[in-house]
């Protein structure tokens, strides 16, 4: 698998790294989770229509600048706005994978007028009933940014993993980022219950979970669907990457869900 080329786009003077695909007139904003990279979202670049949709998925950790904000759930919301208006975009639909989700249902709090739709993917509204969160920040607390450590963090979460030559650049990719950074991030997910606020969430909302995610368990998908009014819940057989996991299901479900929009 080749991996697209990374474009940089300089959003209120911070550089934030990307892949971007298409010229369409609806406009698509990705994020991955921690310690991850935009290019979990490349077979979704390449399956979107590019004369229907302007699809960019984004680099929260790795290789882009420092958010104006800090590398936190906050900092990425605000990120996600700026870089709307670097790229001239008025709204978009927004989607997030594990604590990107997180930073989508940030984004969509303060950001409502600027949201097409919300798509949610692996994540929950709370930590509560994390499986994995806990243990993970303890581990990347004492061990720190060695390269076996990020192996295990992330690929514990794969139920399949990658090919060995791309997962080799997942992990260069996140050793590139800075420790101090994995921490705020991770750390940052135990501040939000987003639970009391779901019912505000008015924009159509695709939540799509794998029934095997070890951390982000079912239970985080069931309290989405039932908070947020105009939802909807795909259940795939798969863990917590369903993207890559199982692609082609991942990219039906969401293109169909983007084409309902008016």
């Amino acid at each position: 698998m080749d991996l697209m080329p990374l474009e940089t786009v300089v959003a209120r003077g911070v550089p934030v790294r990307c892949l971007m695909r298409g010229q369409g007139p609806r406009n698509v904003v990705l994020m991955p989770g921690w310690g991850s990279n935009p290019w979990v979202y490349q077979c979704f670049l390449e399956a979107a229509p590019p004369d229907r949709y302007r699809v960019v998925a984004v680099d929260l950790f790795g290789e882009s600048g420092r958010p104006w904000g800090g590398y936190n759930v906050s900092g990425f919301a605000d990120e996600v706005r700026d870089l709307m208006d670097a790229l001239d975009m008025r709204s978009a639909a927004v989607g997030g994978h594990s604590l990107g989700g997180v930073a989508a249902l940030l984004f969509a709090q303060r950001f409502l007028d600027r949201l097409d739709a919300l798509v949610l993917i692996g994540t929950g509204p709370t930590t509560k009933h994390h499986g994995t969160l806990p243990a993970m920040l303890a581990q990347l607390e004492t061990r720190g940014k060695d390269r076996a450590s990020l192996e295990e963090l992330i690929g514990g979460s794969y139920g399949t993993l990658p090919p060995p030559d791309v997962f080799r650049r997942y992990i260069d990719h996140a050793m590139k980022a800075p420790i101090e950074g994995l921490i705020e991030a991770m750390s940052s997910a135990f501040q939000y219950d987003f639970v009391p606020l779901l019912r505000y969430i008015t924009a159509p909302t695709l939540i799509v979970h794998g029934r095997y995610d070890a951390g982000r368990l079912m239970y985080h998908a069931e309290a989405l669907k039932s908070g947020i009014p105009n939802s909807r819940l795909a259940v795939f057989e798969c863990a917590h990457y369903i993207m890559e996991e199982l692609p082609e299901a991942f990219n039906a479900t969401v293109l169909a869900f983007l084409a309902e929009l008016a």
